[in-house]
């Protein structure tokens, strides 16, 4: 049951996982075509400058550089998208593109809502969660089964005794038979001894043993790997956070250098370089950070895979509440 559940849990991490990575890339689907609208407006006002004599061939060659560059991204993003949706189906059991209507609509992305998470709280976490991890109840639940063998082992090497007993009527007529004297009984105690075989039985015995010592530490193993995947996570996801409010200043300030460059191009006083510069230095922030909002889900999910999905802010509070 144990092994079912670890199995589940796994299923679920790697929808979700396939859910976050496809509206990740829906995300920067729809950043790449807004990227591409200011583009062709770039590009248009430089042919324009370019056929009025004020900006060079150069410029228009960069310009275009930079819209064809952008629109190659778009088939990419858009297979990335397809291969996530049919990864989809096949986890839900659905035939692939059954999910089409339902996934390609993304006015719910959750990447483009504030992010609420209380993380601070998962620091708080109890040590209880990590023996409800699945991993790690199937290997306690193997231990004492073990350990359960030893006994039977140990049993085996005493004798056993018995008794057998025997209690009814005996009569050779019928009319008599439920007379006092047509009571019978009989009784045979017996002892099984192990004496010629203590040998065999007593390395039974060894053997069940040395078992138990390989589940022990196969257990100790199994809390050992589950404490280290929690705290990797915990460790990982705080850094992630910390990552993404960085990336998320700078992509702003970026974005603000774009735009006072495009308007200073556009009022002549910068040439097409600094515009191109600033474009680029704008949209690889803004992919880092749209990465970053989806690493930031990622790793949640690997949080609540690494504690077995047992996890919920309502056990914190009972662990509190217990601690008091």
């Amino acid at each position: 049951l144990a092994a079912l559940e670890n199995v589940n849990v796994l299923l679920v991490a790697e929808v979700s996982s396939a859910y976050i990575g496809l509206r990740t890339t829906q995300l920067l689907l729809v950043q790449t075509k807004a990227d591409l609208k200011i583009q062709k407006e770039l590009a248009r006002l430089t042919q324009d400058k370019y056929h009025s004599g004020l900006a060079s061939a150069i410029d228009v060659n960069q310009a275009e550089y930079q819209l064809s560059n952008t629109q190659a991204v778009i088939p990419k993003l858009e297979t990335e998208i397809e291969t996530y949706q049919n990864a989809l189906s096949v986890l839900l059991g659905e035939p692939a593109g059954s999910l089409k209507t339902r996934l390609d609509s993304d006015a719910h992305n959750l990447l483009q809502a504030p992010f609420k998470f209380q993380m601070q709280k998962l620091y708080a976490l109890p040590i209880e969660v990590l023996r409800l991890r699945p991993d790690v109840r199937a290997s306690e639940s193997a231990l004492k089964a073990q350990n359960a063998e030893v006994g039977v082992a140990i049993a085996s090497l005493f004798p056993s005794v018995s008794l057998s007993a025997l209690l009814g009527l005996k009569s050779v007529h019928l009319h008599n038979l439920l007379e006092k004297d047509s009571y019978t009984y009989s009784y045979q105690p017996s002892i099984q001894t192990t004496l010629f075989h203590f040998g065999a039985l007593w390395q039974n015995v060894k053997m069940q043993e040395a078992h138990l010592r390989a589940s022990s530490a196969q257990y100790e193993k199994t809390l050992l790997q589950a404490t280290a995947e929690v705290r990797n996570v915990l460790v990982g996801l705080k850094k992630m956070k910390e990552r993404h409010a960085d990336l998320e200043l700078a992509w702003r300030k970026m974005d603000k250098a774009a735009q006072l460059a495009r308007s200073r191009y556009k009022s002549g006083l910068v040439d097409y370089f600094q515009v191109l510069d600033a474009e680029e230095r704008r949209i690889a922030a803004q992919s880092a950070l749209t990465t970053s909002s989806g690493l930031l889900y990622q790793n949640i999910i690997n949080f609540y895979k690494a504690v077995g999905g047992q996890f919920s802010f309502n056990l914190l509070k009972k662990e509190t509440a217990e601690n008091e």
